[in-house]
């Protein structure tokens, strides 16, 4: 069977094996599917996927040695592949704000930056002194982490440069 969507989710579970617990990792996709990827993590939430998978213990488990539309047995991978075998040939990248993707990207950045800002707190590297600036500094680290993850961060920076260049060209003559 093949899976193929965007992951929403990514987590782990420790289970008791007869060689001792070990952390199994899961993916949640956005067609409804809970795939385990094994002892491995082997995507990351945000992106898109094509995988095989059978049912084996009751849950869909990706499939090992299966053919992957990746690249055949030996050669370079393409710079179109992503994790898992799927591929990127009908994406474009950086993604444009009205994209389907940015709204799973903005999910995702808001939880990462929930958890850095918590992070930092505990190493003491940020103190808010009330509940607005908690959450000004979640705001703005999660505009960063979306910027990034749909690549605006670079598109940004290009305009910024154009514009800089072309003020020094307007001042130089």
């Amino acid at each position: 069977m093949e899976v193929k969507g965007t992951v929403e989710n990514v987590y782990s579970k420790t289970k008791s094996t007869r060689a001792g617990d070990k952390v199994i990792w899961y993916a949640d996709i956005d067609d409804g599917t809970t795939v385990n990827t094994g002892f491995k993590k082997m995507w990351e939430e945000g992106e898109y996927i094509t995988a095989q998978v059978e049912e084996k213990y009751g849950e869909l488990q990706v499939k090992r040695g299966a053919p992957s539309k990746g690249p055949s047995k030996g050669s370079a991978p393409s710079k179109g592949m992503a994790k898992g075998g799927g591929t990127y040939a009908t994406k474009k990248f950086p993604l444009e704000s009205t994209d389907q993707q940015v709204s799973i990207i903005r999910q995702s950045s808001l939880n990462r930056a929930v958890e850095t800002v918590r992070d930092m707190i505990v190493a003491g590297t940020f103190k808010p002194k009330n509940e607005e600036a908690y959450l000004e500094k979640i705001w703005e680290l999660a505009y960063e982490y979306t910027d990034f993850g749909t690549g605006q961060r670079e598109v940004k920076a290009a305009e910024h440069q154009a514009a800089k260049r072309a003020a020094l060209e307007a001042v130089n003559g």
